[in-house]
């Protein structure tokens, strides 16, 4: 039927409509929607929506739905299918189960329906992260390459370099050498005639010495004395130059293209551990702890939240709810809020439903949220239609008032917020990626007034261990003494930032933490830290106190 989108289809009359009927098909106004759309039959079990809300994951899943009910037999033309054959894998009616399909295994078609979608959401998230884990590996092996030819480069100019070094030195060298041998050829040829006259007159002396010596007659001793001068005359040639030994020298070490041997220098230990929890072939995304001494995690390997408490060093679990979600948050009155990060909605997560907590202006897509002690809700998103179009919306839930401040691009365009939290002095700590398939990102703290937000410091990562691994935050917390801790998914590690943002310390393997991800410090004030399970353990949680 067509529809005229301007006026209400029920009353045909006013046109401030808002809100569209899925199983009716019909555009609505308010007072239709409350009041008479209300008196049809079965008018609870319908499914209303804002029309900005119109193609939404919610809707078209919504639509999707309803549409399961229409499919009819194939074999029986006037009949709807409400089973599903799991022999045939085919969807059937009442009456193909008394004839065709006799003696088959079926079951609901709604309940088949519902664990093969979540199979297929599952099975596209998981494709997802396979696929940026196969565009990081790509940008590491074209980094590598990279660096072979920047290295290549070095040697070579180098090379060049020392070259040119070592030809300048030999040059002064021989230029030296020629300084020192500067005779020219005539004095030289003096100063030979004269050393040989002088030794010709040496040599005669001595043949008279050496007759007498070996006569016998001792009257010739005395009348030789008188017949000779032997008085040595004074040297008159010029003495030969001292030998000279050079060394060449090198002012500037080799290259080193060696990597990663630079040695890190460690605080001394900020944490200890105290507990150690197994959970279990889990993967441990998110963690947050309840006013009752429960704690809430998300488990991504099989998409659920889960309520638990310690108990023997394990995690006993109270609740199992479905729900693939991006990042979870608590209130003061304890309700679970959680983000879809492909919605504009924020969910209270309940045992029975999803109920909507607060939504924002559709477009924009609900990312990073958090609770602070004040109760204000801390909302990152993204404009799907503009991807330079992020911030963060802060509703107090006080008072119901609304704030917002827009997050600016910079060189590296880092602008996702993923990753929420807040200080004792009510300054912001974000985790910023640039896409949102990674964690490859940043962590910013914002000093906010409303309307601006003045950036204070911002951490890229430590360039020694982030050498060779992008710096990957994927949780980041605040203790009382103003320390900043941010979880480093591809280096698996724990960076401790000073108040400035500076770099202080890490923990990691040396405190017999291992994979870490998800971080908070429970009411006691310790660290509990969430990892996610390796190839050869389960996943665990560790509480740790810090060492004052």
């Amino acid at each position: 039927m067509a529809q005229n989108m301007s006026i209400c289809n029920f009353c045909e009359l006013s046109n401030e409509i808002k809100w569209k009927c899925i199983n009716c098909d019909m555009i609505l106004c308010a007072e239709c929607k409350t009041i008479k759309h209300s008196k049809f039959k079965g008018f609870e079990l319908h499914t209303i929506i804002e029309l900005n809300r119109l193609g939404t994951k919610e809707v078209i899943s919504a639509i999707r739905k309803l549409d399961l009910q229409k499919i009819m037999c194939t074999c029986h033309c006037d009949e709807k299918c409400c089973l599903y054959c799991e022999d045939c894998r085919l969807p059937i009616c009442l009456s193909c189960i008394l004839e065709k399909h006799s003696g088959h295994k079926a079951a609901r078609i709604g309940f088949v329906y519902d664990n093969q979608n979540s199979e297929l959401e599952q099975f596209r998230s998981s494709v997802e992260m396979e696929l940026s884990l196969c565009a990081e590996q790509c940008d590491r092996k074209q980094r590598f390459l990279n660096s072979y030819s920047t290295i290549k480069e070095k040697i070579l100019e180098r090379e060049k370099l020392l070259k040119g070094f070592i030809t300048a030195q030999a040059a002064n060298l021989m230029k030296e050498l020629d300084d020192i041998y500067s005779y020219d050829d005539t004095s030289f040829a003096k100063e030979e005639e004269k050393l040989q006259k002088y030794e010709k007159d040496m040599k005669r002396k001595k043949a008279i010495v050496d007759e007498v010596l070996d006569s016998c007659d001792a009257r010739s001793v005395f009348n030789t004395l008188d017949q000779i001068d032997f008085k040595l005359p004074e040297k008159f040639f010029k003495e030969l130059p001292q030998e000279h030994i050079t060394f060449f020298t090198l002012g500037e070490p080799v290259v080193d293209i060696k990597f990663n041997m630079w040695p890190l220098k460690k605080a001394p230990r900020m944490v200890e551990i105290i507990e150690i929890y197994d959970t279990g072939k889990l993967d441990i995304s998110k963690l947050k702890t309840l006013k009752n001494g429960t704690y809430v995690m998300t488990d991504d390997r099989h998409s659920t939240l889960k309520q638990f408490f310690f108990q023997d060093h394990k995690c006993e679990f109270v609740k199992s709810i479905d729900a693939s979600v991006f990042d979870i948050t608590v209130t003061n009155e304890a309700f679970v809020l959680a983000s879809y990060g492909d919605s504009e909605v924020i969910y209270n997560i309940t045992e029975s439903r999803n109920e909507i907590f607060k939504s924002l202006l559709s477009p924009r897509l609900a990312r990073g949220i958090h609770v602070d002690e004040n109760n204000k809700l801390f909302v990152g998103f993204i404009d799907p239609n503009n991807i330079y179009q992020t911030g963060i919306v802060v509703f107090d839930l006080k008072s119901d008032q609304v704030q917002e401040f827009a997050i600016h691009a910079d060189s590296d365009s880092f602008i996702i917020p993923d990753k929420i939290t807040t200080k004792l002095n009510g300054d912001i700590c974000v985790i910023q990626s640039k896409i949102v398939t990674s964690w490859i990102g940043i962590v910013i703290l914002y000093e906010f007034s409303h309307p601006l937000a003045q950036v204070k410091w911002i951490y890229k990562g430590h360039k020694i261990i982030n050498s060779s691994l992008e710096f990957s935050p994927c949780d980041i917390v605040t203790t009382t003494t103003d320390l900043v801790l941010t979880s480093d998914l591809l280096t698996k590690t724990i960076h401790v930032l000073s108040s400035n943002g500076d770099f202080l310390t890490l923990i990691g393997e040396q405190e017999g933490v291992f994979s870490p991800r998800s971080l908070i410090i429970n009411k006691e004030g310790r660290l509990l830290i969430g990892s996610f399970q390796t190839d050869d353990d389960c996943s665990k949680i560790y509480v740790a106190k810090f060492v004052t």
